[in-house]
């Protein structure tokens, strides 16, 4: 998960064990204006990822 503010690009990572959801909130405080988000399956190290999902505001 990234995601772009005032100071650039920032990369967070999650991680749900299963089929549990994660999520995020943002503020507008550090000019937060869009991220990008993408799966991956599998095992540590194996992971098979997806597409980027992205968005702006």
């Amino acid at each position: 998960f990234y995601y772009h503010d005032d100071n650039g690009w920032h990369n967070r990572r999650f991680s749900t064990g299963g089929h549990r959801e994660w999520k995020f909130s943002f503020s507008d405080k550090n000019g937060f204006d869009g991220f990008r988000a993408r799966i991956g399956e599998g095992r540590s190290g194996a992971f098979d990822w997806g597409n980027y999902y992205r968005h702006s505001f």
